[in-house]
């Protein structure tokens, strides 16, 4: 009995460690303000996962070879949600989810199916699924923030007019100016990204040519 029900063990701990980073997730695609790719990039990543399971069995003699890879790494990935939940930090505990997807293929065997995926690169494809764009407007955009304000006080000065400035407020002849938030790319970057992993998931680059398209 033990041994028909170890090999859905996986599955099962995956279901139940993920279940609330799952719903956390969801919500994040209805919050006020949000338009990002969440959604679409969980729906490429769960149609793929299912496209490469229905193409066909595992070849035999690969069966069983990641078992004991899943479970150090459900071990792992315990670990790092017992983290996020001590320290409140539910973005740490949702990032493990990418590590679930990676789990989940690599137990199913995607590298192995007749129409095979990467399963490292399919965890990448589900990271877009998370609010990654709002993260990069408060990060990267904020410091373009601070990089325009800085290089206008600089370029004003040199114009004589003296303005005053105080991080991204500049006081001008009298009159307060604030330097506003400038675009920072990231819808562009999380679709590049999206589509970037899409293809190395079906396409299962090497190391080195995956670098290399990183970088391009």
């Amino acid at each position: 009995m033990f041994t028909r029900l170890a090999p859905l063990l996986p599955i099962a701990a995956l279901l139940a460690l993920g279940l609330q980073p799952l719903l956390w997730l969801v919500t994040t695609w209805h919050a006020p303000g949000y338009e990002g790719i969440g959604f679409w990039a969980f729906a490429v990543a769960a149609g793929l996962l299912i496209w490469s399971v229905r193409s066909g069995p595992v070849a035999e003699q690969h069966r069983g070879r990641s078992l004991r890879r899943v479970m150090v790494l459900l071990f792992g990935s315990l670990l790092i949600r017992l983290l996020g939940a001590l320290t409140g930090v539910d973005l740490l505990s949702a990032l493990v989810l990418a590590l679930d997807v990676y789990i989940l293929a690599t137990w199913l065997g995607t590298a192995y199916r007749p129409k095979p995926l990467a399963p490292l690169w399919l965890g990448v494809l589900f990271c877009f699924s998370l609010p990654l764009e709002p993260l990069l407007q408060r990060t990267v955009g904020f410091a373009l923030q601070q990089g325009s304000a800085a290089l206008a006080c600089g370029l004003l000065d040199l114009m004589g007019l003296q303005p005053q400035c105080q991080g991204v407020r500049l006081q001008l002849a009298g009159v307060d100016v604030l330097v506003d938030l400038p675009c920072s790319g990231a819808r562009l970057a999380s679709t590049a990204g999206l589509v970037f992993a899409l293809l190395a998931a079906l396409g299962r680059p090497s190391w080195r040519r995956a670098v290399v398209g990183a970088v391009l």
